[in-house]
């Protein structure tokens, strides 16, 4: 992860020069521009979320095939002999995940098709012209309700699961379960803010969710209380 903050906000990571959000009723559409006013999910809850386009039941956790030694063992065909190893160049899997609680505001970015994603996510799409400012206003509205947190920015990574053409550093694996999805939501071309909760675990429970139980975890609502200028309906 990229800690390199500036001045004394904890907003760091990626922020392309503007992105989209779409909203499946006007009305909310409205309240993000008028009031700033919109929730943020737990990455668990998109495991199980209502849109199946947005479901993604492997959200939270991180998978890579890197390039490395792989022991394999094999059995002796003589069961008096002992059993046969052998380390060669090859992949090792990692598996991921974080006890730190992640919270969601999805968008997208250039190249999206704006067309696909009406019919995916919501016909309302607003566009976000300085996403910065915007994790700014987020982190200040934390600040001001006693919330200690960081906001990272960040391009999703298409490649859960697939070989990888180098051995990533553990800071890199330790990103993966928020910044990665499968190939098959590539088109989606997501960017996303991540807040970060820094003083508080999450307890995973929303990652066992069936469906039907409602958590206090799940969603946080955010009223950012003005018009944000930086932002319009297209």
């Amino acid at each position: 992860m990229n800690n390199n903050l500036e001045s004394d906000k904890k907003v760091s990571g990626y922020f392309p020069e503007f992105c989209h959000r779409a909203f499946d009723k006007e009305e909310y559409a409205k309240q993000f521009l008028d009031y700033g006013i919109f929730r943020i999910g737990c990455i668990f809850v998109y495991r199980h979320i209502e849109c199946e386009s947005r479901r993604d039941q492997t959200e939270g956790y991180g998978h890579t095939k890197e390039p490395g030694i792989v022991t394999t063992g094999w059995v002796s065909p003589n069961p008096t002999k002992r059993t046969i190893w052998e380390r060669k160049q090859g992949y090792q899997e990692h598996h991921i995940e974080s006890g730190n609680a992640f919270y969601l505001f999805c968008m997208s970015e250039p190249p999206v098709n704006l067309d696909q994603m009406r019919k995916n996510f919501g016909k309302h799409i607003v566009k976000i012209n300085n996403p910065r400012i915007f994790a700014e206003d987020i982190y200040n509205y934390f600040v001001s309700i006693g919330q200690d947190l960081l906001i990272y920015g960040c391009k999703v990574m298409y490649n859960k699961g697939q070989k990888l053409d180098r051995e990533l550093e553990k800071n890199e694996r330790l990103d993966l379960p928020f910044k990665q999805k499968p190939n098959s939501f590539k088109t989606d071309c997501e960017f996303r803010f991540v807040a970060i909760k820094l003083k508080e675990l999450c307890n995973q429970e929303c990652k066992y969710l069936d469906g039907e139980k409602d958590l206090e975890c799940q969603y946080i609502q955010i009223k950012l209380d003005k018009r944000l200028d930086y932002a319009h309906l297209i």
